[in-house]
């Protein structure tokens, strides 16, 4: 009886056993899976900020035609310290730390500059254009757990968190071994009935695609007078695999004697 995708996905899934882990350099865990559950210890925004270019205003107070005074100036980085007092405003930038006193931003297009002073051509509401302490992430929140496939937008909530490190399962290595005397390298000139050997680059991707690392065997050529085969591939140092895919058996009996030599085939480890 032949096996359903789901069936079968499922034996193989309870037949697999979890990597280990290992902690790995943040710039080297991309497309990795977390291995530990990870929580916020920073807040996102970290400080309260303005989302716009503009002047750090008291909403109460600003309305078209009114004057302000321009006291400080407040960029992006280190605080200032600057206040917003009753008739005053702060030049202020976007992700600029929003100075006290202040609830809002007025965006640049609704203020005209003369001088140290500032005329309003519109109204805000306290909170316009402001982006809150927390609004994104709170501390404590998780942001990780096992199984989580690192990708560049977790990568950089890992790093929003000062994070230079991360534990990660290890990375399977699969043995990617192609089989039939009619195949030849790329660089190979071809022979009478021969065809230049494609399954294994595209089966490597594949596997490193899924997040493995191939072992890739180029072909395995069978010998003319015996049922042995000769491998092409060679593991190189520090190489170890367990898993295995093939390419090439034919499914005629008795025609390719892979099936045969599978159980001496070496395990690379």
């Amino acid at each position: 009886m032949l096996l359903t995708e789901q069936e079968t996905l499922r034996r193989i899934l309870a037949a697999t056993e979890t990597l280990a882990s290992e902690e790995v350099p943040i710039a080297e865990a991309g497309d990795r899976v977390l291995a530990n559950t990870l929580f916020a210890r920073i807040a996102l925004p970290a400080f309260t900020n303005s989302a716009m270019d503009g002047y750090a205003v008291i909403a109460r107070e600003v309305g078209s035609g009114t004057r302000l005074a321009v006291v400080g100036e407040q960029s992006a980085g280190a605080d200032q310290q600057l206040q917003v007092k009753s008739g005053t405003t702060v030049r202020i930038f976007t992700g600029a730390p929003l100075p006290e006193g202040a609830d809002a931003v007025l965006m640049q297009e609704d203020a005209e500059r003369s001088g140290d002073e500032i005329i309003v051509r519109a109204e805000l509401q306290p909170g316009e254009n402001v982006r809150l302490r927390g609004g994104d992430l709170c501390e404590g929140q998780k942001i990780g757990e096992p199984g989580m496939r690192l990708n560049a937008q977790r990568l950089a909530l890992v790093a929003s968190q000062g994070l230079s490190r991360v534990t990660a399962y290890r990375r399977p290595r699969v043995s990617v071994v192609v089989t039939g005397s009619e195949l030849r390298k790329p660089d190979a000139s071809l022979g009478p009935g021969e065809i230049y050997e494609t399954n294994g680059i595209m089966l490597s991707e594949l596997v490193r695609g899924s997040g493995g690392l191939p072992v890739h065997f180029s072909v395995a050529i069978r010998c003319n007078h015996s049922r042995r085969w000769s491998f092409s591939g060679r593991k190189r140092p520090g190489q170890t695999s367990s898993p295995k895919v093939r390419s090439g058996d034919c499914a005629v009996e008795g025609c390719d004697p892979s099936r045969e030599t599978i159980p001496v085939w070496p395990t690379w480890s």
